[in-house]
């Protein structure tokens, strides 16, 4: 048991050294669908990083870190989903969101007890 739970710790660690590398990444793709809001590919291609990373923090224990996240997730879904394009507004909306995504990244805090 305790070598799972090392193993699991040194995967989470992995995830945080990787998080400047993919925090790059999203914002390089939010840069450029705040460029071109109405480009279906740009957007499926920032959601899905933010996604994978909403999903990933929270399985290593990093909630404050997966709520972000999902906070971006919530405002864009209209927008994935057809139901609604997505505007400068929602861009506005979800910039400062990422910024304090990306402030956290700097930092998370890893919840007690995760394993």
């Amino acid at each position: 048991m305790a070598a799972e739970s090392e193993a699991l710790q040194l995967i989470a660690d992995e995830f945080v050294n990787s998080l400047p590398e993919r925090m790059t990444a999203i914002e390089m793709a939010f840069d450029t669908l705040a460029k071109a809001p109405s480009e279906a590919d740009l957007l499926n291609d920032f959601y899905h990083k933010v996604h994978n990373l909403a999903g990933s923090s929270g399985t290593f224990g990093f909630s404050q870190f997966s709520e972000i996240a999902r906070k971006i997730l919530n405002f864009l879904e209209p927008s994935i989903k057809g139901l609604s394009p997505l505007t400068d507004d929602v861009i506005r909306i979800v910039d400062p969101v990422l910024q304090e995504l990306i402030l956290e990244s700097r930092a998370p805090v890893q919840l007690e007890g995760w394993l």
